[in-house]
């Protein structure tokens, strides 16, 4: 049997295959962030036949002052979950599994398209884009531990099998762990320990509350590339306390150098990051990264680099693309 098409189990959910839709962003939701036809339809056509074992929809915003762009989807309040069941029901119904993915946009946003200054672990401007922020107060932590775990709640209520927590792509939580953005002196600063303190926290409120059987997955962005950046004993340590903290996946990405590796454009040009994290954790890992065809696909599962692997842009340009790579091994 090809590789692509062995099943995975984890806990009660099994994924018919190991190829994934990961979040990527395509800006058609409605300007307050619920969902629109044109989502529906995209979403309709990209996990028809289920040939995605799994697809993850991006990348909801928890609060209006983490939002990133006017076509963003929001799971921020609970009338956003009546078209969320829509969205969740017809990707099921397809017969794929599927991921909410939360993400709160940090210092990545600006003052005028929010009507919030952005907020930072500290008072540093992202190196991707945004205004200055200013430096989140212990109080207002708390406060976005619980607008993650009440996201996910919304996304339960509204029948995803689970969350994918993002913490990639010079995002919020990413800056938390990157010591490029992150020089707080408190508990949620300094060491490994202190800077994903905030991750820890969050996947404990989301699985308390939720329960071991919905799907907490965390998107990774496991290294800067940057002097002073993220390094690979930060993010074996990282994952290693996600998963004791109760995450079921992890999915391999960049950190302040967005979703590409600029030393590497191979398919799957995160494979160093992870299947040094794969070896170093028993939960199942996603690899993702200009994967372009099935043959990248087998290569990358046969080689042990990762436990699935996950397919975008090319999936964006042909919505076949998945039917295709299924039925032509």
């Amino acid at each position: 049997m090809s590789f692509l098409l062995k099943p995975l189990a984890v806990k009660s959910h099994v994924f018919h295959n190991r190829l994934i839709h990961p979040a990527v962003c395509i800006g058609k939701a409605h300007t307050d962030g619920s969902v629109s036809p044109d989502l529906i339809s995209h979403y309709d056509k990209l996990s028809r036949g289920g040939y995605f074992s799994l697809v993850v929809v991006p990348d909801s915003f928890v609060s209006q002052e983490g939002r990133t762009s006017l076509g963003q989807l929001s799971s921020a309040t609970d009338p956003m979950i009546l078209g969320l069941e829509v969205m969740a029901t017809t990707i099921k119904n397809n017969g794929s599994k599927t991921l909410l993915q939360l993400n709160h946009a940090g210092s990545c946003t600006f003052n005028d398209f929010t009507g919030f200054q952005p907020v930072a672990p500290s008072e540093i401007p992202s190196p991707r884009k945004g205004d200055a922020p200013r430096e989140l107060g212990i109080s207002e932590i708390e406060a976005l531990v619980c607008a993650f775990r009440d996201a996910a709640t919304r996304a339960k209520a509204a029948g995803f099998d689970g969350v994918e927590i993002h913490s990639a792509h010079g995002y919020l939580l990413n800056q938390f762990y990157s010591p490029l953005t992150n020089k707080r002196s408190d508990q949620y600063g300094g060491s490994i320990t202190n800077r994903i303190r905030i991750h820890k926290e969050i996947i404990d409120g989301v699985r308390t509350k939720l329960g071991e059987d919905f799907l907490i997955a965390v998107r990774f962005g496991a290294l800067d590339y940057m002097e002073g950046g993220s390094t690979m004993e930060d993010a074996l340590a990282a994952a290693k306390a996600f998963e004791k903290s109760g995450a079921d996946i992890i999915s391999i990405s960049g950190g302040m150098c967005s979703y590409i590796n600029p030393l590497d454009d191979k398919p799957g040009y995160f494979s160093q990051e992870a299947k040094a994290i794969k070896a170093a954790t028993n939960i199942p890992l996603i690899l993702t990264g200009g994967v372009k065809s099935p043959r990248d696909i087998e290569s990358l599962l046969e080689k042990g680099t990762c436990h699935m692997v996950g397919v975008g842009r090319a999936a964006l340009e042909d919505t076949n693309w998945a039917q295709l790579a299924a039925t032509n091994l």
